[in-house]
């Protein structure tokens, strides 16, 4: 007789085989999506310090005036004045959990000059 379909070491076998490729391939995955996660992170805090540096310069005459050597800027306050075009969120975090808003770029006046630009998890504190 000629009966037409799989037999069920047929189906397990194939379950297996299937099963293998994913146990192999789905670590690989999910590093890959880290470390896209990491770089995105990276690039966005580049971002941030990239958007301070470019409101210190415009505003450096106003930014003077205080007499310190030490300033420090939040996102959110970059974001307000346009310096941000959207509000940033953290990806590894997930894109709507964690907004980098309460957070601030600390840098410090060298002559006429902005320098040390980093980013401060903490904020302006």
């Amino acid at each position: 007789m000629n009966q037409k379909g799989f037999t069920l070491t047929e189906i397990l076998g194939v379950l297996v085989i299937l099963t293998l490729i994913i146990m192999v391939a789905f670590p690989a995955i999910l590093s890959s999506l880290d470390k896209t996660n990491d770089s995105v992170d990276k690039a966005t805090k580049n971002l941030i310090i990239t958007n301070a540096k470019s409101y210190a310069n415009e505003n450096i005459d106003h930014i003077i005036e205080y007499g310190k050597t030490e300033y420090c800027v939040t996102v959110k306050y970059l974001v307000d004045k346009d310096y941000t075009e959207y509000p940033i969120a953290h990806t590894s975090k997930g894109m709507s959990e964690v907004i980098y808003n309460d957070w601030g770029v600390k840098y410090e006046l060298s002559g006429d000059v902005f320098i040390n630009f980093k980013i401060s998890e903490s904020g302006c504190n």
